[in-house]
């Protein structure tokens, strides 16, 4: 009979509060669904208190399986390193900081056991400040075709929520060790091409928020790591932008800080181009991609200008690609309060 367990649970450790990684170790170990591994890697050698702690849960848990990295190698490698050491079909990811709801597990494996075609799938997540209270959601689109279209613009999964397939055509599941951040977003637009991806409409896992997180403290190397993610992906169809297209495309997307700004004219044709583009391959649904652009348009339309001329600017656009979209035509009436006067428009 085969011992091994269908599940490995993937989690890193730095320097995390103590009071965190317990409430985070806590919430594997309750889980309905019992039958896992629960890899730990520590990937700071320095240090004590964390250390002792996960010996101390190890000791009560054979479901524990610990490693402290000799030599601080980052969250990335240290990632690969875990996927190399787990045995189960499946792999959940896991952040030291945050907390699994009780079945998750269970939702997310009778999700991948009942839908083969299906190789990462996630969930929508509670917030949580730094007290453990509630102040906000995130949620996700569940459409695989959906979640492929958004790659362009973002990472359409919540890493701490998924739960992937660790093969894919027999081949492992690894992480690009060249991509310090990011690293989750550069792995689904690498399996993009031959898998799918999905998003259970539940909320699985809490998600803290706080200053003290690696996002926090490098967002804006994030910010270019990601984006240039972005670049990568619309090169992968053939979409080349220019340098002044690229500046464009961060504005919108959020992928630069104190970005100069440009006329809403200069982005609609630059936007018409970029459909333009996308239209000429048959893989992509440019009509998902259309709606989410005029999005795109419409907040930054809000943060910089006119009610009349940020109305007038996105209709005109809408129009011109044969799409209106009133979720972002009405948002643009709902906040006209932000509005304010930018450059000499």
């Amino acid at each position: 009979m085969d011992q091994r367990p269908l599940l490995s649970v993937l989690m890193c450790v730095y320097n995390e509060l103590p009071q965190y990684l317990e409430e985070a170790i806590d919430s594997i170990l309750s889980q309905t669904y019992t039958h896992f591994e629960f890899i730990i890697i520590h990937d700071n050698p320095e240090e004590q208190q964390l250390d002792g702690m996960i010996h101390k849960k190890a000791a009560t848990d054979s479901r524990i399986r610990y490693y402290r990295n000799p030599e601080n190698i980052g969250l990335t490698r240290s990632l690969n390193f875990g996927l190399s050491k787990a045995s189960g079909e499946f792999i959940a990811r896991m952040d030291a900081d945050d907390i699994s709801l009780p079945d998750r597990f269970a939702e997310q494996i009778a999700f991948l056991q009942e839908n083969r075609d299906i190789t990462v799938v996630g969930s929508w997540a509670y917030i949580i400040n730094s007290d453990g209270k509630n102040i906000g959601k995130l949620t996700r689109a569940r459409d695989p075709e959906t979640l492929n279209s958004l790659l362009f613009f973002e990472s359409p999964l919540f890493h701490p929520s998924v739960m992937m397939r660790k093969r894919i055509t027999n081949k492992p599941i690894v992480y690009d060790s060249n991509y310090k951040y990011s690293q989750d977003y550069e792995l689904w637009t690498r399996l993009s091409d031959s898998c799918r991806f999905s998003n259970i409409p539940r909320f699985l896992i809490c998600y803290r928020y706080s200053d003290d997180q690696i996002s926090s403290h490098h967002l804006e190397e994030q910010q270019k790591i990601a984006f240039s993610i972005q670049v990568r992906q619309l090169e992968k169809y053939k979409i080349f932008l220019t340098d002044t297209e690229k500046k464009m495309f961060r504005l919108l997307t959020r992928k630069a800080q104190n970005s100069e700004l440009f006329s809403p004219v200069d982005i609609k044709f630059f936007l018409c181009h970029l459909i333009a583009g996308l239209k000429m391959n048959d893989k992509i649904n440019t009509g998902i991609i259309t709606r989410h652009l005029i999005h795109l348009y419409a907040t930054y339309l809000t943060r910089h200008y006119y009610l009349w001329r940020a109305f007038y600017e996105l209709l005109k656009f809408q129009l011109s690609v044969g799409k209106i979209h009133p979720y972002a035509t009405a948002s643009l009436i709902k906040n006209n309060k932000l509005w304010h006067v930018c450059s000499n428009e």
